[in-house]
C-alpha cells in the first residue's frame, strides 16, 4: 500500500483528524501537488490550531505563499 493511499484512506475514515490531513499534505508536497498540499495543511490547522504539527503546517503554508 502506498503512503498516498494510506493517508487518503485515513482522511476518508476520519475527516476531522488533523494528523491525517497533515500527513496527506506532506505526501502531496513530495509529489509537488501544491494545491492539495495547501488544502490539507489548511484543513489540519483549521481542525485543531494547537495540534502538535500545526506550527509546522503554518510554516509550510507560508513558504507556499512566498513561492
Amino acid at each position: 500500500m502506498s503512503q498516498t493511499w494510506k493517508s487518503q484512506h485515513g482522511v476518508r475514515k476520519n475527516p476531522q483528524s488533523p494528523t491525517y490531513h497533515d500527513h496527506l499534505g506532506l505526501v502531496y508536497q513530495k509529489r509537488n501537488d501544491l494545491g492539495k498540499v495547501r488544502q490539507h495543511l489548511e484543513r489540519a490547522v483549521q481542525i485543531n490550531p494547537k495540534h502538535p504539527s500545526a506550527d509546522e503546517a503554518r510554516k509550510a503554508l507560508e513558504a507556499l505563499q512566498r513561492g
